[in-house]
C-alpha cells in the first residue's frame, strides 16, 4: 500500500512537470516574437505559476481551504486568480502568437496528466484523506479524458 508521502511526492512531481510544460509551451509558442520576448514571457509565466502555487500551498497548509461553509467558497481563492490570468492573457496581443505556435495536438496530449491525477486521488481516497466523490469510484470520470487524449 502506498502511503500519503509517496502520493504527495507523486502529485508534487506532476505539478512541477505541468509547470515546466506550460512554461516551455509559452517559450516555444513565441518564435515570431523574438528570443528575448519569448524568454521574458516564459520567465513571467514561470514566476506567476510559482507565486500562485506557493500562495495556494501556504493557504492549504494553514487549513484555509478546509472551511466548506464559508461564503463565498474559499476554493474560489485558488481558482479565480489563474482564471483571471488566462482571461487577461487571452486579451493581449501576445496570446495569438503563443496559440498559433503551439500545435493543437499538444494541447490535447497534455490532458494525459489526468491519468496521474486520478491515480493520486484514488490513493488519497484509499488512505482516507480525500472523499470518495473525488475519485472515479465516486463517478469522477476525468480519467476518461486523460485516457482518450493520446488517441
Amino acid at each position: 500500500m502506498i502511503g500519503p508521502r509517496p502520493v504527495a511526492l507523486l502529485f508534487t512531481i506532476l505539478v512541477l512537470v505541468m509547470v515546466a510544460l506550460v512554461v516551455a509551451g509559452v517559450a516555444l509558442g513565441l518564435p515570431r516574437a523574438g528570443k528575448s520576448r519569448a524568454a521574458r514571457s516564459a520567465a513571467l509565466t514561470a514566476a506567476g505559476l510559482i507565486a500562485w502555487l506557493a500562495a495556494t500551498s501556504v493557504a492549504a497548509r494553514g487549513g484555509f481551504f478546509l472551511d466548506f461553509q464559508s461564503l463565498p467558497p474559499r476554493m474560489l481563492a485558488a481558482i479565480l486568480p489563474p482564471l483571471a490570468a488566462v482571461l487577461l492573457f487571452s486579451l493581449t496581443r501576445l496570446a495569438e502568437p503563443v496559440l498559433v505556435g503551439i500545435p493543437p495536438a499538444m494541447l490535447v496530449y497534455l490532458q494525459s496528466f489526468r491519468i496521474v491525477v486520478e491515480f493520486v486521488l484514488w490513493r488519497l481516497v484509499a488512505e482516507g484523506v480525500a472523499p470518495e466523490i473525488m475519485s472515479f469510484h465516486g463517478r469522477n470520470f476525468d480519467i476518461l479524458v486523460g485516457l482518450s487524449a493520446p488517441v
